[in-house]
């Protein structure tokens, strides 16, 4: 319950900077109803935030500081850069297999 006001601040921070005339507290209220009536409308709205949230941290958790990693310090050289890419790919494999038995079950 209180990850929903983190989650929520980028999309009301983008909506606000739209529509500057209308109230900060209007913005966010219909914002809150409009996620509720979503919920409400979708059955098992549980499990399909649990395979968004399983998805976005598996990202966020294991590809991206891979990603950024070699984005800021660039690959090795020779053949400690042939291994750290492999070991980088052997990790991303791991962890998207343990997604998949973790949605699954």
């Amino acid at each position: 319950l209180s990850a929903i006001p983190v989650v929520l601040l980028p999309v009301v921070g983008i909506v606000e900077k739209r529509l500057p005339e209308v109230p900060h507290l209007l913005v966010r209220s219909c914002m809150v109803a409009a996620i509720t009536g979503v919920a409400y409308l979708i059955p098992s709205f549980t499990q399909v935030l649990s395979v968004i949230g399983a998805c976005t941290e598996n990202l966020l958790v294991i590809v991206l500081p891979i990603w950024m990693y070699h984005n800021t310090f660039g690959r090795l050289p020779g053949a400690k850069g042939v291994l750290q890419v492999g070991l980088d790919a052997l990790l991303c494999i791991i962890s998207f297999t343990v997604l998949c038995i973790t949605v699954g079950s």
